[in-house]
């Protein structure tokens, strides 16, 4: 058996682990719906990958996206098979009451805090109706 590379084992815990959130918190989230409502920010080469791994999953619907580079938008939106909300200011995203859980893939040195706004902004918490 060969040696597993860094990146073998990231993509195979990575798809395991997303696997296990979104069936996780469907079950954890009382009255929620059949679909978590994402909202993305950023998506440029990472969050373009992170976007990949959530399309696939039937039970993740993104309703929204914002990048600060706009020409991002378009290609991302076509990706989610539906019409999500484009934004340049990821704190429309925050300030939107369908968006149940935000992805950041962002730079580095911008993650704490749109984290921490996001968590202000009680993603961290059910807010369907």
């Amino acid at each position: 058996m060969k040696k597993p590379t860094r990146r073998r084992f990231m993509q195979q815990t990575s798809a395991a682990s997303l696997s296990l959130w979104t069936a996780a918190s469907a079950q954890r989230i009382p009255g929620a719906n059949d679909r978590v409502r994402v909202g993305f920010i950023g998506v440029g080469n990472r969050g373009d990958q992170v976007l990949d791994a959530f399309v696939a999953h039937p039970d993740a619907q993104i309703v929204s996206i914002a990048d600060v580079y706009q020409q991002y938008l378009p290609f991302a939106a076509r990706k989610t098979g539906g019409s999500p909300a484009l934004h340049k200011d990821y704190r429309k995203i925050l300030d939107q009451k369908d968006v149940d859980a935000v992805v950041v893939a962002t730079p580095d040195h911008w993650h704490a805090l749109q984290m921490v706004q996001a968590c202000e902004a009680g993603m961290s918490k059910n807010r369907s109706p």
